[in-house]
């Protein structure tokens, strides 16, 4: 992606790198005139000409380029359409977009065959047809997706090699990539059980209690159960359903959280609902009353609820469609 974006030339003398074939040549100075990988300002250089990019054929393809101004994650995108024909028109849109810039779009993935028909072969992701094969997944920003099941699942990689120290455990805890917080309740967990050896005041690279330990070991043992948990991608929404958001936020001395649903009625009157996204935090080492903490929770929810309603832009939500719910009766 960076080797496609040329510097302007008044600032490649601040991209400049020193080089020579052999220690016994004189070395030799170079201003690059590509963005250059690993530099402070690539990343944020790359995803501001995506934008300007969007922005210049808006007035040609309004659509695609709000999917590329909202749904792009520097060089990944991820996007889709209630139905196939707007789908088809979309994809054909968004590489007309960066092919103006000399972008090529690759990797293809898609849960339909259609959308993947119209792109060469070396440019998809996934084969044709779709595997039945669950191992069959593509990552999208952490999270696999099994693209012929539509669902998404989740690999975790626990390292057994190594003595059970805080920085062992902390750096196993690093790997459950949970954006969206539907692993709330193993991840939090895992944020306990930092905690309680934080709470113990061994060092890093100190051997952390055998009571820990024990538990660690069996809080882990469930991880075998991560390549058969699914969670559908689709959350049964369409042009013509009923929507609303239900958040929920509760708390207790250990932790706190909150969590978002939305329940859909479809025109025949069929009714689903599903997780949206969850946050879950311990409470702080420094002792706080249940009153307090239930308020933290609230205002966690009223934050994730924000969060929820700006990333659902293509859909409308009355004001009387999003509910609150909490159990704490403190007055």
């Amino acid at each position: 992606m960076y080797r496609q974006i040329r510097l302007h030339d008044d600032d490649t003398t601040f991209h400049r790198i020193l080089w020579r074939d052999d220690p016994s040549e004189e070395i030799r100075e170079y201003g690059m005139k590509r963005l250059t990988f690993g530099t402070n300002y690539a990343p944020c250089g790359a995803i501001q000409t995506v934008r300007d990019l969007a922005e210049t054929n808006e007035p040609t393809y309004p659509e695609a380029a709000k999917i590329i101004k909202k749904d792009i994650y520097v060089d990944d995108i991820i996007s889709g359409s209630h139905d196939l024909p707007s789908a088809l028109r979309l994809q054909k849109e968004i590489i007309e977009i960066f092919k103006s810039g000399c972008f090529d779009v690759k990797k293809w993935a898609s849960n339909t065959n259609e959308l993947l028909e119209v792109v060469p072969p070396e440019d998809r992701e996934v084969s044709i047809p779709l595997s039945l094969n669950p191992d069959k997944t593509v990552k999208t920003l952490g999270i696999y997706w099994n693209s012929k099941s539509d669902a998404l699942n989740f690999k975790f990689k626990y390292d057994t090699d190594g003595p059970l120290t805080k920085r062992f455990v902390l750096s196993n805890i690093a790997r459950l990539f949970d954006p969206m917080g539907l692993l709330a309740p193993i991840t939090v967990k895992a944020k306990l059980f930092m905690k309680r050896i934080w709470a113990s005041q061994c060092d890093w690279d100190e051997l952390i209690s055998s009571v820990i330990a024990d538990d660690w070991k069996k809080f882990v043992a469930q991880f075998t159960l991560f390549p058969s948990f699914e969670i559908p991608r689709w959350i049964q929404t369409t042009p013509d359903a009923c929507l609303q958001l239900h958040g929920f936020s509760d708390a207790s001395t250990d932790a706190y959280g909150a969590a978002i649903y939305i329940r859909c009625v479809s025109e025949d009157g069929v009714i689903s609902t599903r997780l949206l996204i969850a946050k879950s935090k311990v409470t702080p080492r420094v002792l706080q009353t249940i009153p307090r903490l239930e308020l933290r929770a609230a205002s966690l929810l009223a934050l994730l609820m924000a969060y929820v309603l700006r990333s659902l832009r293509h859909h409308h939500f009355d004001p009387t469609s999003i509910h609150f719910w909490t159990d704490s009766k403190v007055g």
